[in-house]
């Protein structure tokens, strides 16, 4: 029975990116939500090696932006995906450095 959980951060209220080339704005909503998948992972039992490859997404909601991490076989009407993958097996910096990258180029998130 493929997971058809998605996972949701708290709200985001976008703010002007700071200058240079990456930045850490949204690192705590990021942050949580991962953490979430990964409780979840270990709730269910699962080590990561049948669970779902999951998109990075994000969801409008007035002023608001919420990241989403989303199944890949259950993409969402009213969610954005982005080209981010995130694989169940790979280490937490790897992931928390691809969302980073990922939500550089979300433009909700850039006023």
């Amino acid at each position: 029975m493929p997971m058809t959980q998605i996972f949701k951060s708290t709200e985001i209220v976008p703010f002007r990116r700071p200058k240079g080339t990456l930045d850490s704005r949204y690192m705590p909503q990021a942050y949580a939500m991962v953490r979430d998948w990964a409780n979840h992972l270990e709730r269910t039992g699962n080590d990561g090696s049948k669970a779902p490859v999951l998109l990075l997404g994000y969801q409008l909601k007035g002023t608001r932006v919420y990241l989403m991490l989303v199944p890949v076989e259950f993409e969402q009407d009213d969610v954005e995906l982005t080209s981010t993958v995130l694989r169940p097996t790979q280490p937490l910096g790897e992931i928390m450095q691809s969302m980073q990258t990922a939500w550089q180029e979300i433009p909700a998130l850039n006023p």
